[in-house]
């Protein structure tokens, strides 16, 4: 098959490139996964305080079982988004979590997603 024009030679190119059946997004990078607290102080310090106060207000054990694991953490107006990395994690976090994460925070509500 002969390459026409740029677009034809861009899809052969991404064809190409692909493992598996899927496409590589340019716009995105694989990084390898540090500590959530590492992230947070260097990605969004206005909540390392919270962070701070979430592991005295659950203790060590709890918060190394169930916080230090967390993808992603964010915070808009009185709700925090907490981002979990599987279904039993986010079940973890419901049961054991949100009043000390409502308090370390400051916020009215808080959302556990997968």
């Amino acid at each position: 098959m002969a390459v026409n024009t740029i677009r034809d030679q861009k899809e052969k190119t991404v064809i190409n490139n692909a493992t598996g059946d899927w496409a590589p997004n340019p716009h995105t990078k694989m990084v390898e996964l540090t500590p959530i607290e590492e992230r947070i102080k260097e990605e969004r310090p206005q909540l390392a305080g919270g962070m701070t106060r979430l592991r005295s207000i659950l203790g060590e054990d709890i918060y190394n079982k169930r916080v230090a694991s967390l993808v992603n953490i964010t915070r808009s107006g009185e709700t925090l988004m907490v981002v979990a990395g599987s279904f039993m994690e986010r079940s973890m976090l419901e049961r054991d979590c949100i009043p000390a994460f409502k308090e370390a925070f400051g916020v009215a509500m808080v959302r556990v997603v997968v």
